[in-house]
């Protein structure tokens, strides 16, 4: 976010594909309004798929999407791929 010029005052991150509680859906939009920040997230949180009430609603309405995309060097690309293949063909 810094790279894109954002002046980030917080962070908090959760693990990968995260739903959001309630609780927490509340402590980010108060700590926003508190702050005047705007709310980041990434194109993958389950919130962005829409369909919430409530908080979580309105959480996904108060929040951007950034999209994130990986990009690997060749040689760790096709070291990528024979790993991700070799998992896939585990019994």
């Amino acid at each position: 976010m810094r790279g894109l010029g954002a002046d980030l005052i917080g962070r908090v991150t959760f693990p990968d594909h995260h739903r959001p509680s309630e609780a927490e859906a509340a402590r980010l939009l108060a700590a926003a309004r508190s702050s005047s920040a705007t709310l980041v997230t990434t194109e993958r949180t389950p919130c962005a798929s829409g369909g919430e009430a409530g908080t979580l609603e309105e959480l996904w309405r108060q929040s951007r999407p950034v999209p994130v995309r990986l990009q690997f060097p060749a040689q760790e690309a096709e070291r990528l791929a024979v790993l991700v293949d070799a998992a896939l063909r585990l019994p």
